[in-house]
């Protein structure tokens, strides 16, 4: 805490009485986060395929899916991440795929995608 010292006259005659008013030291400003600019759906850093994530057809596809399969593919647990199987970037074709579709956990799904990029 920081100290503030302050004078003050009491009775209007030569008497002063010294105060020490402690208070928080300034926060410091918060960090520049440029990658966290933008809001909405597609907020954070974009992908070459951002445009296509935030289209209507994939976020209807993907809540149907999601309702349709509620369950991780590889573990079992809740699913909350639509994967396609053949990448968007290998065949963008595919992307709106029923069959090119799997629901995943976060867990596994991150296991998949760091597999993936070090296999390229």
């Amino acid at each position: 805490m920081m100290g503030k010292e302050i004078k003050l006259n009491i009775d209007n005659r030569q008497t002063f009485v010294n105060l020490t008013i402690h208070t928080m030291p300034d926060s410091p400003s918060p960090k520049k986060r440029p990658w966290l600019q933008g809001s909405g759906f597609a907020r954070g850093r974009k992908s070459q395929n951002s445009k296509f994530y935030e289209s209507t057809a994939w976020r209807k596809l993907r809540t149907m899916f999601i309702r349709t399969n509620p369950v991780c593919i590889e573990c079992g647990r809740a699913g909350a991440v639509v994967d396609h199987i053949v990448r968007v970037n290998d065949d963008p074709d595919r992307a709106l795929e029923w069959s090119n579709l799997q629901t995943m956990c976060h867990r596994c799904h991150n296991a998949k995608s760091g597999r993936e990029a070090h296999n390229k």
